[in-house]
């Protein structure tokens, strides 16, 4: 048996010192930190209602309607002041990962007519769906009444809930082409709708 080799005094010493000291100080700087807590400094914050800034247009656009709540957002398609019509139709797409469209409060469907048009007695002419990731909304005025005239009255309102467990940050909202208006022949039109910014805050 060959006796163990003494470790020269000042040779190897410090050198093996330092590679502890290297990999302790990797250890604390990967592994030693506590995961639980590193993970929920990293996790964004969930969001707990929706925000909405409208657009400045004073064209057919989206705005805000007062009976909106902390995670319903209650959106009034209004129209350019003067604005003679007797349809409108509108195309929109939201991330539905964060929001999903809801029928407004007192609707049973996903658009909630206005007073904007003439709509007579009766149910209105009014369609709306969202069969995929679009929402369709139509709505048209009955017979041979004269075309509205436009102001400030929503034509429709639509809704979007906030889901659970949404991150903080902003929501898409997209027109998608196709949006027009009908006037009193009947005649249609392509419109652009301006959208604000939504953000789940």
């Amino acid at each position: 048996m060959h006796p163990a080799t003494p470790m020269v005094p000042g040779k190897f010493g410090p050198y093996v010192l330092g590679l502890g000291l290297v990999a302790l100080s990797g250890l604390l700087a990967c592994g030693g930190a506590d995961p639980a807590a590193t993970s929920s400094q990293s996790a964004p914050a969930s969001a707990s209602g929706l925000s909405y800034t409208p657009p400045v247009s004073n064209g057919y656009r989206l705005v805000a309607d007062p009976s909106s709540t902390p995670t319903q957002l209650v959106l009034n398609l209004v129209g350019p002041t003067r604005a003679s019509v007797s349809g409108v139709t509108l195309h929109a797409m939201c991330d539905q990962r964060k929001v999903a469209w809801v029928a407004p409060a007192g609707s049973t469907t996903l658009a909630k007519p206005g007073t904007a048009l003439n709509l007579g007695t009766g149910l209105p002419l009014l369609q709306s769906n969202a069969p995929g990731l679009i929402l369709n909304v139509a709505i048209f005025q009955k017979g041979n009444v004269a075309p509205a005239t436009l102001g400030q009255q929503p034509v429709f309102s639509v809704a979007l809930n906030l889901k659970p467990g949404t991150a903080q940050g902003p929501v898409a909202l997209k027109i998608m082409p196709g949006c027009q208006v009908v006037d009193a022949a009947g005649n249609k039109s392509n419109i652009q709708v301006a959208v604000g910014t939504i953000v789940a805050n």
